[in-house]
Order: structure tokens, then sequence, then C-alpha cells
């Protein structure tokens, strides 16, 4: 996301990946790879810590139905969307190797990315 100086849309220039508003059933899926892999899927956003952060805006109030509320994850699970942002500043985007440096730092979100992707691959090919 690239924003006019002073617009105040989101508040600047903006790196995002993952995953937003997924289907129900992308987003169940996702909370079941939590569920089971959660020390994968917190070590992927911990790659990217630093540059990205995992965004919490929009979560529920409580933890869905069918997944524990005692987990270490629970938090987790109430995330309505799974996304990794980064703001970045004008001289980012002016930058002569802008293409370079986005790559780098996509980079440390791909294995976030791979998890999301399987996670939404497997709610579709199992029809839930």
């Amino acid at each position: 996301h690239i924003e006019a100086r002073d617009s105040n849309y989101i508040g600047g220039h903006l790196l995002c990946t993952g995953i937003y508003r997924p289907d129900p059933k992308v987003i169940k899926s996702i909370r079941e790879e939590i569920m089971l892999n959660g020390r994968s899927f917190i070590e992927a956003v911990q790659a990217a810590k630093g540059s990205f952060e995992l965004d919490g805006s929009e979560k529920l109030k409580k933890v869905p139905t069918g997944f524990p509320p005692d987990s270490e994850y629970a938090e987790l699970f109430k995330h309505k969307q799974y996304l990794l942002s980064q703001f970045v500043n004008d001289e980012f985007i002016l930058s002569e190797n802008l293409l370079e440096k986005i790559l780098r730092e996509f980079n440390k979100t791909m294995t976030f990315n791979n998890i999301l992707n399987r996670a939404a691959a497997y709610a579709y090919e199992t029809d839930y």
C-alpha cells in the first residue's frame, strides 16, 4: 500500500502479507493448523519480527467454538484474519532498489505464508 502524504488513510506506506478476510472454512483450517502446529506458526511469525508484526486489529472476544480456550494458542484462535504488516517510510518507497528491498522483506514471511497456503489448500481439498 502506497499512501499519499497527509492522506491519513491507514497511516503510511505498508507492506502486508497473509490472508485477509478468509472464507469460514479457510479460517477454521488455519486455526486447526495452529492448534496442531502452533509452535511452528509462532516461529514463522517470529522469523518476520523486527520488520513485520502480526496484525491483531480484528479479533473475536472469545475463543471460537471447537477450539480449547485454555490452549497456549487461544489468542491466536481469536484472529479473524492472519496478516503480517510493516510500515515503511518515503525513503524506502523512493529508493532506486525498491524491488530488491521489498523482496528481501517479504522473504522473511515465506514460512508464515507457506503455513497459511497449506491450511487454505487443505480447506478446499477436504471441502469443510
